[in-house]
């Protein structure tokens, strides 16, 4: 997975590559007009997409286990298709057909969508099979009632995942290999932007229970802000499904849907309000990366101004 990861992200480097090209008016005139520079230059941004299969081969080799099949094979797949969507780009360019530049967008959407799949199976870990559960529970299973209170938030299904203990330690060591991010033990919830599972911690999903399941409303200091964390994790992590990738907007998304996602969760307005004002009364203690000067009133990222959120 670490060896997928590194490979991975050269081929995106090659696409961010190729869309800033596309996307400069100067070089696409300079493409129709033949220059011969420029077209050596786009022929070159293409080239790990024409080769992807064979790097991919070469870097990444043969998935060792069962469980890394399924998106072995979808990211051949996408190799194939980005490597048919570069040789028509070129085409295009050598003789002028409309239907090389159709050919070209199909087999970058076919590209697309296979590496779409390619997410929803990585890492094999967190997209296991689970059993679905709606009831109070410590091992790892699918839990609705969540999923259907966070997909309230963004208007969008959402896969909300509960992790035991020890499989939460599996997804993380696995995330950190496919990221190469830090993920430290105390990470409370886990999702891709645009991904549609959300995993959340055991400490996570145990504060969640207790406010569905058992009808807590702890009102001391230490239940109230645990019973936060938990609430305001499942909001931030929805954020990123909503495909929202940068930490301190859907940090300030979330904080300021608090309320409503514990009322989606079964808590009253002023249960839910309580904890959307402890959270805010704690923003300021989060760190750097999840804070943003536009978290304000009348802010770039104040929700209210699309008729949702509340500020204390």
């Amino acid at each position: 997975m670490r060896e997928f990861a590194a490979w991975s992200s050269v081929i995106n480097t090659a696409l961010v590559g190729i869309r800033r090209f596309s996307a400069d008016p100067s070089r696409r005139r300079a493409l129709a007009d033949g220059d011969e520079d420029v077209v050596e230059e786009w022929k070159t941004a293409l080239r790990p997409l024409t080769s992807c299969a064979e790097t991919f081969r070469a870097r990444v080799g043969d998935p060792p286990t069962e469980r890394l099949l399924e998106a072995a094979g979808l990211m051949e797949a996408a190799c194939e298709h980005y490597a048919r969507a570069a040789e028509a780009s070129v085409e295009v360019l050598e003789d002028g057909e409309s239907a090389d530049a159709r050919e070209a967008e199909i087999e970058g959407e076919e590209a697309l969508t296979a590496i779409v799949l390619v997410n929803e199976t990585l890492p094999p870990g967190e997209a296991q099979s689970l059993p679905i559960v709606d009831e109070k529970s410590e091992r790892s299973r699918i839990n609705p009632r969540y999923g259907q209170a966070a997909g309230s938030l963004v208007d969008k299904a959402v896969e909300v995942r509960c992790w035991s203990e020890r499989d939460w330690t599996r997804v993380l060591a696995e995330q950190r290999a496919l990221t190469g991010r830090r993920f430290p033990a105390t990470t409370y919830g886990v999702a891709s932007p645009g991904g549609r599972r959300v995993n959340l911690a055991p400490l996570v999903c145990k504060h969640l229970d207790r406010l569905v399941y058992d009808g807590e409303r702890p009102r001391d200091a230490r239940g109230m802000s645990l019973m936060m964390l938990a609430v305001d994790t499942l909001a931030h992590e929805t954020q990123h499904r909503a495909g929202i990738a940068d930490e301190a907007t859907a940090e300030c998304y979330a904080i300021q849907l608090v309320s409503e996602t514990a009322r989606a969760l079964g808590a009253d307005r002023a249960y839910g309000d309580a904890l959307g004002d402890l959270a805010w009364e704690t923003y300021p203690e989060l760190p750097a990366i999840y804070r943003s000067r536009e978290c304000r009133e009348g802010g770039e990222l104040d929700l209210e101004l699309a008729g949702r959120g509340a500020w204390p």
